[in-house]
């Protein structure tokens, strides 16, 4: 789970320009690399996502304050199979 809306001052030239055009940049959302390789099923994700917690620290990016279950939800109903 990663929550990266945009990219910051840590960012070099090359990841500012790189990054969104690879799927990393944006809100509450899987890393797209982590979806790729690990191929979860939208179920598992869905599942995970409706824990019991309002509040994240994600693995990549800003934490998230604010609905972060829904945010993450919804997140998941949006991944292709």
């Amino acid at each position: 789970m990663q929550n990266w809306p945009k990219t910051d001052k840590y960012f070099n030239w090359v990841a500012k320009m790189m990054m969104p055009r690879m799927g990393f940049i944006g809100p509450c959302r899987f890393g797209v690399g982590w979806l790729d390789l690990a191929k979860p099923d939208k179920k598992e994700l869905i599942e995970k996502a409706s824990l019991n917690y309002s509040r994240l620290l994600p693995a990549h990016g800003n934490p998230v304050f604010a609905k972060a279950r829904e945010r993450f939800i919804e997140s998941a109903h949006k991944i292709q199979e």
